[in-house]
């Protein structure tokens, strides 16, 4: 079979395994005689008999029930008797805040497997280079789709897309007409890569056409901050060393409401001259809304200052490693106390599971304490520096602490958003799952993730997504082909 060939059939047959190709999900509901929350106002959902991991500050986990109206949590009970509303038998599987996914460039789901086993300057003169300046608003619109998608069906209800393959603002329109389409809670990071891709945003203060799409979009697309999809700006003012940018930045920041995403401190940037925390520190502009990602060379005193300001750190553990950004520094931020959370990071490179990044989190965090037990004359790391009910909250509620969500999801607690998954328990990677948190930590998979709800909204079920969007051969051809082109564009480039 020849490999183009090859490539359509098995990617088809992926995606059409994932989805309900048969019927859109509300055609289904109707058919079924279902009835889906926000058919109308008032609609109410009750999930019977489930395992519910609440994630709030009490950690508390019991054996009841949950009363969902109007997208929100009405009540959570050992017990409810309800009229009038849908009901979910749990039959006892774990119900969680859904995953909060704070770092991935959602765009790059068109070209899962190209990066594989690029370093990262490998990947940044692929990425800029070859397929920055072939890419297209129906590519971009594609990629962050499936990529939605792919992380509904694997538990995450809320994403941070950091949104770098921004050629003109028909390209941001495409990656937020992907996100509100999917249905996924998000915050588009509104971002670009520099002065190699079509449109002219570094075209001095600050870049000021940039600028004046951020002001488009939060007036047009994006303008509450209560949407599933809201606004966020994605900066690369470390790398370019533009402070003016960067003061720039910070204050449309404020103006907006937005939240503020940098990438800080991979290894491969500290004899660059690229800005540290400390400059930022120096600078006095740094508060709650920086979000920073990866942070590998941080050192003690920068985060102090991270701490300080309240601001956070996305780790993305599996392509830090793979990459060559450093190792991971999560020892050193569960030390220091920080806001911490998770992301995936690249989809060209690695899967939007947060599973694997949970695992890995942990596996980092514990290695890394063993090692410095080793250096201090220890066999081992007699205290373990975190527990696994921690690297389950750097999942969810850390997440949502990190994008300035956590009134809204991350935990479930009454008045928050109806954000949450049921996992299955008595699958054979699962039994026995005596405890809960170490079945889903250390176990669970996302073929596990039986029902995801968004905002009261049911979007998979019984295994299944419910989603019309991409439920046609001709959509699933778009996505092959698109692919497949660009592929082909960066090998010949």
């Amino acid at each position: 079979m020849e490999r183009r060939n090859f490539f359509k059939i098995a990617g088809m047959a992926t995606i059409a395994g994932l989805i309900d190709t048969q019927l859109g999900w509300a055609q289904k509901a109707v058919e079924h005689g279902q009835k889906y929350i926000h058919d109308k106002e008032g609609d109410k959902l009750l999930i019977k008999g489930a395992q519910i991991i609440t994630m709030d500050p009490g950690n508390t986990i019991l054996l009841g029930d949950i009363l969902i109206q109007n997208g929100k949590i009405k009540k959570i009970a050992k017990h409810i008797q309800e009229e009038n509303c849908r009901i979910i038998e749990a039959d006892g599987k774990f119900v969680l805040p859904g995953f909060i996914n704070t770092h991935n460039h959602m765009w790059e789901g068109i070209t899962r497997g190209f990066s594989a086993a690029m370093t990262m300057p490998e990947y940044m003169d692929w990425l800029i280079k070859k397929i920055g300046p072939a890419l297209t608003p129906e590519d971009v619109y594609l990629g962050t789709l499936i990529a939605a998608l792919e992380q509904i069906n694997a538990g995450v209800t809320t994403a941070l897309d950091w949104a770098h393959a921004t050629n003109s603002p028909e390209f941001a329109d495409a990656g937020v007409d992907a996100l509100q389409e999917s249905g996924i809670r998000a915050v588009y990071a509104y971002g670009l890569l520099g002065p190699s891709f079509r449109y002219p945003y570094s075209d001095g203060a600050g870049g000021k056409k940039y600028l004046e799409d951020l002001y488009r979009m939060k007036k047009e697309r994006l303008t509450s901050g209560d949407a599933l999809v809201t606004l966020g700006i994605a900066t690369t003012v470390p790398e370019n060393k533009d402070v003016n940018k960067l003061k720039t930045e910070a204050r449309v920041a404020e103006e907006l409401d937005a939240l503020l995403t940098m990438h800080i401190g991979p290894l491969p940037s500290r004899d660059s001259g690229a800005m540290r925390i400390s400059d930022l520190h120096a600078m006095g502009i740094m508060n709650r809304r920086f979000n920073f990602v990866h942070g590998n060379d941080i050192t003690e005193k920068e985060f102090l200052y991270i701490k300080e300001a309240g601001a956070s750190l996305s780790v993305t553990p599996e392509v830090e490693w793979q990459m060559g950004h450093g190792v991971p520094p999560l020892l050193q931020s569960s030390q220091a106390d920080i806001i911490l959370a998770l992301g995936t990071d690249v989809s060209a490179s690695v899967s939007n599971d947060m599973f694997a990044q949970m695992r890995s989190a942990y596996s980092t965090t514990l290695g890394m304490a063993h090692q410095k037990a080793a250096g201090e004359n220890k066999v081992y790391a007699h205290k373990l520096p975190v527990a696994l009910k921690d690297i389950l909250a750097w999942g969810t509620v850390g997440g949502a602490r990190a994008l300035g969500l956590d009134h809204i999801t991350g935990s479930l607690e009454v008045g928050k958003q109806a954000d949450l998954i049921l996992i299955e328990n008595k699958a054979m990677n699962m039994i026995p799952a005596i405890d809960p948190i170490a079945a889903i930590v250390l176990q669970a998979h996302p073929g596990n993730v039986d029902t995801v709800i968004i905002g009261g909204r049911i979007l998979k079920e019984k295994g299944k997504l419910l989603h019309h969007q991409i439920s046609s051969d001709m959509m699933l051809s778009k996505i092959q082909s698109a692919s497949e082109r660009l592929y082909t564009k960066s090998m010949k480039s």
